[in-house]
């Protein structure tokens, strides 16, 4: 046999492999789809722990911090994050640089729990969000840095804004206590 011809069979063995192949499932008829079992069964201690997590945390998404845009809002898992219940000073205010600053250290180097409420108008996911232990409205609102956004939280973080009003912390210091009480939402 011609040296040459072996090697152009061997070649193309493939091609003609799977165009077999193509022919064969294509002359078969259709292909039915099969209900595929589920791998948890009563006793799977791995399933019925996993099935646990889901009910205890529903709309719960494991986030990894990016960057920060300002003191309510921040970049995690390629998503724009508002931070629900909370407004922080904006652009212009006094304590709009510190209260970045603030939301960057509770959440840099962190893994977030971060809980789906809503989307805002501008696209933004509105989460409320846990690192470790912590509510990070609710420390931002304690540290004087956010207001209690009544409007959207209903009064949820109130405690710990009339703790930080009480304290003169943050925008509640002397010089923005009357500037702030008129903006108050």
């Amino acid at each position: 046999m011609d040296s040459n011809a072996h090697k152009f069979d061997r070649q193309n063995m493939p091609i003609k492999f799977y165009f077999f192949i193509l022919c064969t499932v294509l002359l078969s008829g259709p292909l039915e789809a099969k209900e595929i079992g589920s791998p948890c069964f009563e006793g799977n201690k791995l399933c019925s722990s996993f099935s646990e997590a889901l009910k205890d945390k529903p709309n719960h998404v494991p986030l990894k911090f990016e960057r920060i845009v300002d003191g309510d809002t921040f970049v995690a898992g390629h998503r724009v994050i508002r931070i629900w219940g909370i407004d922080a000073p904006e652009k212009n205010d006094p304590a709009y640089r510190i209260s970045g600053w603030l939301l960057q250290s509770l959440i840099k180097d962190k893994t977030l729990d971060c809980r789906l409420i809503s989307k805002d108008k501008y696209k933004r996911d509105v989460m409320q969000c846990h690192t470790e232990d912590i509510d990070i409205g609710s420390v931002m609102v304690k540290f004087g840095m956010a207001k209690d956004y009544k409007r959207y939280s209903a009064g949820y973080y109130r405690t710990e804004e009339i703790e930080a009003k009480s304290k003169k912390r943050g925008i509640w210091g002397e010089q923005q206590s009357k500037k702030n009480m008129s903006k108050d939402k």
